[in-house]
C-alpha cells in the first residue's frame, strides 16, 4: 500500500523540476538539516500564536516569499502566508531535494519557526526550531535548532494578485511523492481554476482559486482509485511564477501523513 507519501510542504519560486529516489518514508532521523540528512522548519501548519487586538500586535512580518542559500549548500524557498502557516522547497540547481512545512512568526524583528523537514534524499522526516531576525520585505537571517544557518532576501513576487486568467491553460508536468513519481505528464486548468487529471487507473479531481490579494492559490484534490499515489484528498498552496510560466503545487492530507509535489511548464 502507498501509504507513506513525502508530507509536502512550500511554495516555491523559479524551480523547473522536481528530483531524488522515491522509497519508504522513514520517521525516526534528528534534527534540522535542510538537506544535511533529515530536518525541519515547520511542525504540522499550525498556525502560530498572536496576541492582542490591535493592528500591530497581529502583523507577521515574516509574511512573503523568501529565497536564499543555506550553508547545506540548497537554496531555500519559502513562502509564509497571512495565517502564519509555511510552505517551502530546498534544492541543489533545479532539482527539488526536500520540502518544508509548519509555521513561521515575525514579530517586529524577531523571528520564530517549528515543523518538519521532508529530505528526499534520505526519505526522512524530522522536526525542529529556528530562531533569528527578519526585516520585512526586505531579508532573514536565522539558524536551525541543529546548527544550519540560512540567509533569504524578499521576493516582491509575493505582492503580486493571484490571477486565474495567468494561470489556466496546458502545462507540461512532473510530480512526486516519497513512494514514487506520477506517470502522466500534461495537465489542463481551466478559467476556473477546475483540471481532471487521469494517470495509470488513478483519476485526481481538483481545483485552484487565490487565495486573496498576494499571489498564492489555495489547491484542494481528491483521489479515487486503487493505484494511486496519493489516498483520498489534500489540500496545499499553488505558487504562479508567471515570468518563466511556472508552478509549483504543494499539498497534505488532513493527517499531514499523505503528500505530493508537482512542478508545471506551461506550454
Amino acid at each position: 500500500m502507498r501509504k507513506s507519501m513525502f508530507a509536502a510542504a512550500v511554495v516555491a519560486a523559479l524551480l523547473a523540476a522536481c528530483g531524488g529516489e522515491g522509497g519508504e518514508l522513514s520517521r525516526s532521523a534528528p534534527g534540522l538539516q535542510i538537506g544535511g540528512g533529515a530536518g525541519g522548519v515547520a511542525s504540522g501548519g499550525q498556525q502560530p500564536s498572536g496576541g492582542g487586538d490591535d493592528a500591530a500586535a497581529k502583523l507577521n512580518t515574516a509574511e512573503g516569499f523568501w529565497v536564499g542559500p543555506a550553508s547545506t549548500g540548497f537554496t531555500v524557498s519559502l513562502a509564509v502566508l497571512d495565517n502564519g502557516e509555511a510552505w517551502g522547497v530546498y534544492s541543489s540547481g533545479n532539482q527539488i531535494v526536500g520540502a518544508l512545512q509548519g509555521s513561521a512568526k515575525g514579530d517586529g524583528t524577531s523571528l520564530s519557526a517549528s515543523g518538519t523537514d521532508y529530505n528526499f534524499q534520505s526519505n526522512s522526516q524530522a522536526g525542529a526550531s529556528i530562531t533569528g531576525t527578519v526585516a520585512q520585505k526586505a531579508s532573514i537571517q536565522a539558524r536551525t535548532s541543529t546548527g544550519v544557518t540560512l540567509s533569504l532576501k524578499y521576493s516582491a513576487a509575493y505582492d503580486q494578485p493571484a490571477s486565474l486568467g495567468n494561470l489556466a491553460g496546458q502545462y507540461a508536468i512532473s510530480g512526486r511523492t516519497f513512494d514514487g513519481y506520477f506517470g502522466v505528464n500534461r495537465l489542463t486548468i481551466d478559467a476556473s481554476g477546475a483540471f481532471t487529471l487521469l494517470d495509470r487507473g488513478c483519476t485526481a479531481t481538483g481545483n485552484v482559486a487565490p487565495r486573496g490579494s498576494k499571489n498564492i492559490f489555495n489547491l484542494n484534490v481528491a483521489f479515487a482509485g486503487a493505484t494511486c499515489l496519493v489516498s483520498g484528498s489534500v489540500a496545499g498552496v499553488v505558487y504562479l511564477d508567471t515570468a518563466s510560466r511556472q508552478f509549483v503545487a504543494l499539498a497534505l492530507n488532513g493527517g499531514r501523513t499523505d503528500g505530493m509535489i508537482v512542478v508545471g511548464s506551461k506550454l
